[in-house]
């Protein structure tokens, strides 16, 4: 599943764009073609546009994260973005907990949940 859904955005980051908006619910399973796709593109950005800082909490990159709470309301859009959010995506796959600690005042990259402390098994 992520090799396909990293595929598709390397395809839209190639065409100049960012999805900026990837989390679990815009990742759909397609089974007439038997694969996975992205959908909602309501938040894409060409790709070093200066848009708005809108983001679901828990898949944001720390750039939004940090221009939000500097209320900073517009963000160079750059696939980083999409990229921070198919890692948060894979960690949660892989260890069935979250990535990432979205308590209030909580920093993303400062303070990022150790896979040590999460049970595979």
């Amino acid at each position: 599943m992520i090799h396909q859904v990293a595929t598709r955005l390397k395809d839209l980051h190639a065409a100049g764009f960012v999805h900026r908006d990837l989390k679990p619910a815009n990742i759909m399973w397609l089974p007439r073609e038997n694969r996975w796709t992205i959908i909602d593109f309501g938040c894409v950005a060409r790709v070093g546009e200066v848009a708005s800082t809108g983001f679901s909490i828990g898949y944001a990159a720390p750039e939004v994260i940090r221009a939000y709470r500097n209320k900073e309301n517009w963000l160079a859009v750059s696939e980083a973005l999409d990229a921070w959010s198919l890692g948060v995506i894979s960690y949660e796959l892989m260890t069935g907990e979250k990535g990432v600690d979205m308590r209030r005042g909580a920093d993303p990259v400062s303070h990022p949940i150790p896979s040590q402390q999460v049970n595979v098994e």
